[in-house]
């Protein structure tokens, strides 16, 4: 059994890809180098450990609103990493 740890990032990176998620309407899937992490407070900055690689951000309509950078390329918010290198938004930064 995997043990579940929670965890906050701030991140930056460039959006590699946009693509909107067929099954749920108005959710996005943002595809984005991550460049840099940040801890949120004290707890673990898991995204730390995938800076430079590709990471899938799962994004909620609401979320989208306002990630206006995020279609010129740039994306800097509030990350949680669920698994591997998959992290759902929790707001911006």
């Amino acid at each position: 059994m995997v043990g579940i740890i929670e965890n906050q990032s701030v991140i930056e990176g460039s959006v590699a890809k946009i693509t909107q998620v067929p099954d749920e309407q108005g959710y996005y899937h943002l595809q984005v180098k991550l460049e840099h992490s940040a801890a949120v407070g004290s707890l673990p900055n898991l995204a730390q450990a995938d800076e430079g690689t590709l990471i899938l951000i799962k994004v909620s309509p609401q979320q989208w609103v306002s990630l206006s950078a995020a279609r010129k390329g740039l994306v800097s918010c509030k990350v949680r990493k669920a698994f591997g290198q998959v992290y759902f938004m929790m707001g911006n930064r």
